[in-house]
């Protein structure tokens, strides 16, 4: 009978150190997350989510500054450098500029008259030279999901190209108007009439839903209300296609990834599960702006709180009621609306956007009552709410 040594050291795998892994996972969530800031409140940032753990700090720093000396430090789709802002020139041929609208992580949105027929347009220019593979293959990501969607609360897309600069460009519709929180705000717009436009977007999102597109970005700034009173969702440069023919094999998330807008993120997104967020993290965050709009607060108390303690309070913590922030009726069917949208499990959830329209439509009957009872103004923006 033989006695078999034991193996040797060499032999046995090397235990991974959990705490190491945990903070590794917590370091690529906070550097996706300030790389979506401009570069000079970065580190404000970093220190602010990471607060007492200088471990943790070293680590993000040491990302940001691998980050900006290659281009690129995680071949993801939110991590690649911001790219430099196309000169007001740089624009496809037969447009001339007005006036530039804003800039980006990926570039500049200048508005512009189409020569040949004089209607504004907004043309959104990026300098992709330099910027690494993942912002081009973000961009071009853009480009072909706009091309695909059609309903009226999209914004259409009516070009797209290089230039021979290097840079890229999206020409699309003009959208004149205001973001939808500005709006009902400043023109004390009746609550039923929020909801209604909140249900718009619903049903272009199932537009979006349908060919496999999650939008992963939704907030009030990306919803603009147009001349006519139309909510439009506007930038897919966040999108992720989960499912169906635009899906590209060469497409993925980070584990550990944070895409979104702090405030407005899904549980499963401030978990830094991104690659699990499907339709239904839409739904919540379309939720979480219906809830603002209605109230003028959000669905949780973070104010004065950081980034990190915002993230943990997405996680962890139940939605608020709406009946706590505003004046309802007992029994208002406001509160269960909410309870489902805002569950923390997204089996919870809506199952669909045509689902949740529905249930939009249901709700404003029971606000018709209170037409001319606006909620009350919004609380400034927070930083943490970035």
């Amino acid at each position: 009978m033989h006695e078999h040594a034991p193996p040797s050291s060499q032999e046995q795998p090397r235990a991974a150190d959990p705490a190491r892994v945990n903070r590794l996972r917590r370091a690529r969530a906070v550097f996706s997350c300030a790389c979506d800031m401009p570069v000079d409140e970065r580190r404000a940032f970093a220190e602010d989510a990471c607060g007492d753990d200088s471990a943790l700090l070293s680590l993000v720093t040491a990302l940001l500054g691998a980050d900006a000396d290659s281009g690129s430090a995680w071949d993801c789709p939110s991590a690649e450098a911001q790219p430099a802002a196309a000169p007001a020139a740089s624009l496809p041929p037969g447009y001339e500029q007005v006036r530039e609208l804003g800039r980006g992580g990926m570039g500049v949105v200048h508005l512009c008259r189409e020569k040949s027929t004089g209607e504004l347009v907004a043309v959104k220019v990026v300098q992709l030279q330099g910027a690494g593979r993942s912002a081009e293959a973000r961009f071009r990501r853009e480009w072909r999901l706009l091309a695909k969607l059609r309903h009226q609360s999209l914004v259409s897309l009516r070009a797209a190209g290089r230039l021979e600069c290097g840079s890229a460009y999206l020409v699309m519709e003009f959208v004149d108007g205001r973001d939808v929180r500005t709006h009902c705000r400043e023109g004390r717009v009746q609550l039923a009439r929020r909801l209604d436009m909140v249900r718009s977007v619903a049903e272009a999102l199932a537009v979006a839903h349908a060919y496999g597109i999650v939008h992963r970005d939704i907030k009030p700034g990306n919803i603009l209300v147009d001349r006519h009173g139309r909510a439009r969702l506007i930038d897919f440069g966040a999108a992720r296609v989960a499912h169906g023919e635009l899906r590209s094999r060469h497409e993925h998330t980070l584990t550990g990834q944070i895409v979104g807008t702090l405030s407005y993120l899904s549980p499963e997104q401030a978990a830094g599960r991104a690659r699990h967020a499907d339709h239904r993290s839409d739904l919540y965050q379309l939720a979480v702006v219906a809830f603002e709009l209605l109230s003028g607060a959000l669905p949780y108390d973070i104010d004065g709180q950081t980034s990190a303690e915002v993230l943990r309070a997405v996680i962890a913590e139940p939605a608020r009621a709406l009946s706590s922030v505003m004046k309802l009726a007992e029994g208002h069917p406001a509160d269960a609306f909410f309870a489902k949208a805002l569950a923390k499990e997204p089996a919870d959830r809506f199952g669909s956007a045509h689902e949740m329209a529905a249930a939009l439509a249901e709700l404003c009957a029971s606000f018709s009552d209170r037409a001319s009872r606006p909620a009350r103004s919004a609380a400034p923006r927070r930083r943490a709410a970035r």
